[in-house]
């Protein structure tokens, strides 16, 4: 949310690690775990027969979540790409034939590949239909100086203004990036079907070959950022960290974690617990405590800090949402979002619910 300010060679440094471990694979562990939640959800649905309308008003929902989230605190919102993979997804969780996970699979991963990268080069454009003219130098001084006016100077009212007129593209971008997260909402999909987190031989089988193929493939792609990154964000390297590396490098992080899990080495997921159940509520939290830091309502620290300087407020962030989560769930099952999103999106159980579909006893799709 911060802008930068001189830049010093250790705030080169600490761009190319946030490079190197945090840009791209943090979202797309969240989206593979969001595909894990989405079929777990749907089991117990079909459990009480209200499954594909649970899905689709639990969606319907986040939708709003999402649109006030934009409009009213920050315009980087990954809600409503959330919301796109809900809807998409919904009616496929009960799908049960290999050869049509497959086919999607295929299909998922090509349109991830074609598309990806533009919904990139699709938000480097400015609202004049231009691209943003310094690209390796992280945008156009013109638009930089203006958004830091805007959030470091402007009205709460002209901050809501300029959301809105960068909404038309904020929302194209996500509908593109939806299609590049679909592989891997599908993968966590398959990853909740096969029992990833079981010690069963699938469970082993799958884990195995994510931690293989997500480092394997991941860390050299990742690589990438150690040349031209400190000077400014290279696009061949930006490119492939975002669209390639992060995903890869994420399904190595879920493998791992579920690994290191089953290893009996789950004191890092204690600590993480209470953040994973009440999610919606420490993301929108984050996104009050940030906005508050940085914007002219709050602290007013938009553009005048460096990368050194954001990484601590990021990790001062961090503590807090931790602290705030942990005491919450002393007292309380589930967030305060979390409690109304459930309220509002509740369906009637059915008198006869039909039966859910059985656990795979066979390794199934390989990824």
């Amino acid at each position: 949310m911060g802008s930068r300010v001189g830049q010093t060679e250790f705030d080169g440094i600490l761009t190319t690690l946030t490079g190197f471990f945090i840009n791209g694979k943090w979202r797309s562990t969240l989206i593979l775990l969001f595909g894990i939640g989405l079929m777990l959800q749907a089991e117990r649905a079909l459990r009480n027969g209200t499954w594909p309308m649970a899905g689709l008003k639990r969606y319907g929902i986040l939708l709003g979540f999402g649109t006030l989230h934009l409009v009213a605190l920050w315009f980087g919102d990954i809600l409503l790409m959330y919301t796109a993979l809900g809807l998409i997804l919904a009616g496929m969780v009960t799908w049960e034939s290999d050869r049509i996970q497959k086919a999607i699979w295929k299909i998922s991963v090509g349109l991830g590949v074609v598309f990806g990268p533009i919904s990139l080069l699709f938000f480097g454009l400015t609202r004049d239909g231009s691209f943003l003219s310094e690209l390796n130098k992280q945008g156009s001084s013109e638009t930089i100086s203006h958004q830091i006016k805007v959030y470091a100077q402007g009205s709460y009212l002209d901050q809501v203004a300029e959301r809105l007129a960068w909404a038309p593209m904020m929302l194209g971008q996500s509908f593109l990036f939806t299609l590049f997260a679909l592989p891997l909402a599908l993968l966590g999909i398959l990853a909740a079907r096969n029992r990833i987190w079981e010690e069963t031989e699938i469970g082993r089988i799958w884990r195995q070959k994510m931690i293989l193929i997500g480092f394997g493939v991941g860390l050299p792609l990742n690589a990438t950022v150690f040349w031209g990154w400190p000077q400014g964000r290279d696009l061949p390297s930006w490119l492939l960290v975002e669209f390639f590396g992060g995903p890869f490098f994420a399904v190595g992080i879920v493998g791992l974690g579920l690994h290191l899990w089953r290893s009996g080495l789950g004191f890092v997921g204690r600590i993480l617990l209470p953040v994973g159940r009440m999610a919606l509520s420490c993301y929108l939290l984050q996104s009050l405590l940030g906005t508050t830091i940085y914007y002219s309502w709050g602290f007013g620290l938009f553009g005048k800090t460096s990368v050194s300087q954001d990484v601590g407020i990021s990790c001062l962030m961090l503590v807090v949402v931790l602290t705030f989560a942990h005491l919450w769930s002393r007292k309380f099952k589930m967030g305060p979002f979390e409690a109304l999103w459930r309220k509002w999106s509740h369906v009637a159980p059915s008198e006869s619910p039909p039966p859910p579909p059985p656990a795979p006893t066979r390794p199934g799709f390989q990824v």
